[in-house]
């Protein structure tokens, strides 16, 4: 689940519920949300969001995040008392809070042989051609993620002669390891800026 094709500049990602194939010919099923992580729960919203479902044919259902996003906060009393207020109000589409892996159970309550098939690369139209000053910080990532890379490719042989060094299931907690969120063309984290 990602909302991030929705920010395309230019061409609408053609669907928001789909088979993402691989050039190998797997797949798996994938969901993008027509809002961003955050926002209001307003009828408004609701129904905003409820429009810009490309293909209600195959998708009976829809994820929303609600919340004060990016910068924390999460979910507001307001928030929890519009959509008690909405739960079943005539005119929207009927709302209620569930976990997020229950919501998308409901998403992809469909057969994935009716999913639309999307083959190749899931492109972000709002990042071509950007310049960051950031470009030592993304180069020692892109090492870090080529020597995370090898690492994982030798514990694979290892495993593969029934010998474990251990090292992957120990570094899989380390914050370099698991990053959530990719660094972003042309911001600037100032509160590392002081770090020596």
């Amino acid at each position: 689940m990602t909302s991030k094709l929705s920010w395309n500049d230019t061409n609408r990602f053609p669907y928001d519920i789909f088979r993402w194939e691989g050039i190998d010919g797997t797949g798996i099923a994938a969901h993008m949300i027509t809002t961003a992580y955050e926002g209001t729960n307003t009828p408004a919203e609701v129904l905003d969001a409820w429009d810009h479902v490309q293909h209600k044919d195959v998708q009976h259902a829809l994820v929303r995040s609600i919340g004060e996003g990016d910068g924390g906060g999460g979910t507001m009393r307001s928030d929890l008392e519009l959509m008690r207020r909405m739960g079943d109000l005539q005119g929207l589409p009927r709302n209620r809070w569930e976990s997020l892996s229950t919501a998308l159970d409901h998403v992809f309550a469909i057969s994935p042989a009716v999913l639309p098939v999307y083959h190749g690369e899931l492109y972000l139209e709002l990042h071509r051609g950007t310049l960051t000053s950031q470009a030592e910080i993304k180069r020692y990532n892109r090492r870090l993620e080529s020597a995370l890379h090898r690492m994982e490719f030798l514990e694979a042989m290892l495993a593969l002669r029934g010998v474990s060094s251990g090292v992957v299931a120990e570094g899989t907690s380390d914050p370099c390891w698991s990053r959530s969120q990719p660094q972003r063309p042309g911001l600037e984290d100032r509160a590392d800026q002081s770090v020596p």
